[in-house]
């Protein structure tokens, strides 16, 4: 799931490992644990708390992060193999797929900053509307209005010190709204899985630490990695579009087949 499918067919990628290699490698191993909990141990809640760190307070920070707003045809053809999937396979096709959302926030992303730094007023109660829809357009879309909250933590993040300059945004404002989003996904991804108080407690520790790294995120690489660490790093961080529709499909199969043979 190459949530930064910017243009990586057509730019040429550093031959050592970076931190966006790093990290998005982290999140596809996240999301893998949470769809082994999804497909085949739905009553087994820790997969999912690990996997709430494989979505959103990545994938969709990335968005808002990138300076790409591409719509590339992988990006397009994954998300309709995963709608196709789920159809011949006789699974539910809604929500639809991150991809579906992930073409939604790079469509939006930017008009939506626009009209949101206006004024300070507006920021604020479309924060808190976004947050107020996330239930009913998780229906529509995997993660719903919060993916679009942390795209914009992404943005802020990119576009810190412009965004200081030149509009109503401060740090200390920033770092406000940072905590609010972390506050707003506990509670909402806590409505939706209903955690155990323990479970909660890992996921918000663990959900911090994530957000902390992503928000103070800089341009690095790691030369000293190297040999097979360095080819599943890179391999986990720039084929992610890949891994995820693959893995998906091989899932959906499997899934299909256990239910067919019951």
């Amino acid at each position: 799931m190459n949530i930064q499918t910017s243009s990586t067919s057509s730019k040429i990628l550093p031959d050592v490992v970076t931190h966006l290699d790093v990290i998005k490698s982290f999140a596809v191993i996240m999301m893998i644990i949470d769809h082994i909990g999804y497909y085949f141990f739905p009553d087994e809640l820790w997969f999912r708390v690990f996997g709430r760190l494989g979505g959103a307070p990545v994938w969709f920070f990335l968005i808002g992060y990138s300076l790409s707003r591409d719509l590339p045809p992988k990006l397009l053809i994954g998300a309709g193999i995963l709608v196709f999937a789920n159809l011949v396979l006789f699974q539910s096709v809604f929500p639809l797929n991150v991809l579906v959302t992930i073409i939604l926030l790079r469509l939006i992303i930017d008009p939506v900053m626009r009209f949101m730094l206006k004024a300070p007023y507006i920021f604020g109660l479309f924060t808190i509307l976004l947050t107020l829809a996330f239930y009913p357009t998780n229906l529509v879309v995997e993660y719903g209005s919060l993916a679009l909250l942390f795209a914009i933590a992404g943005y802020f993040t990119r576009h810190r010190e412009r965004l200081i300059a030149e509009t109503f945004l401060t740090k200390p404002y920033m770092n406000m709204y940072f905590i609010y989003i972390f506050a707003a996904f506990c509670l909402l991804q806590n409505g939706v899985f209903l955690f155990n108080h323990i479970q909660l407690f890992v996921m918000a520790v663990l959900t911090a630490v994530v957000m902390v790294i992503l928000i103070n995120m800089r341009p690095m690489t790691f030369p000293q990695i190297h040999g097979r660490a360095k080819e599943l790093l890179q391999f986990g961080g720039r084929k992610t579009l890949e891994i995820y529709v693959v893995h998906l499909v091989i899932f959906k199969v499997i899934l299909f087949a256990i239910l067919a043979l019951k």
